[in-house]
């Protein structure tokens, strides 16, 4: 009886956890579209600044570029927020995917422009990481929303 009552509390304590991570997650998110675009670059520029022990044009190079591509990002939200509903959005899907690899692509060139070589190879050290990451992330949540027994998402089957 001891065993079953420590086995359920032990339970409860990792839901508990995961549940804080997520509703964390969530703050985050809500924090980062209360900012302007202005705000989020500068909030990246000094940590790049922090962590690459970049010089002051440096920063101001990488303030310029972080407020562009914070600007096109929420364009870009805005588009895909449009286009959810629309039905001819898997056409567009890919032409959207391809802008953004396109933008990856360009926002390289120009920190390698920004950056010398020591400084290059560590922040792609890091974008590296940080893919990595955030692929493990939506894996993660992907598995959530579907079922492996027939194949359809979990949303779906509960439509029907």
């Amino acid at each position: 009886m001891k065993k079953i009552g420590i086995i359920v509390m032990m339970l409860f304590s990792v839901a508990t956890f995961a549940q804080r991570d997520q509703m964390q997650e969530r703050k985050n998110r809500q924090d980062r579209s209360e900012m302007t675009a202005e705000q989020r670059a500068t909030l990246k520029s000094k940590k790049m600044t922090l962590k690459l022990d970049l010089n002051q044009s440096q920063q101001n190079d990488l303030q310029k570029l972080f407020t562009e591509n914070e600007k096109a990002h929420d364009k870009m939200m805005a588009e895909h927020k449009a286009m959810k509903h629309d039905a001819k959005a898997d056409k567009d899907r890919f032409k959207m995917m391809d802008r953004r690899l396109d933008m990856q692509l360009a926002q390289q060139d120009k920190m390698k422009k920004i950056l010398n070589e020591d400084q290059f190879k560590k922040w792609k050290s890091m974008a590296n990481k940080h893919e990595a990451k955030k692929h493990h992330k939506m894996k993660k949540d992907g598995d959530k929303k579907w079922n492996n027994k027939d194949g359809k998402k979990a949303e779906e089957r509960r439509r029907k």
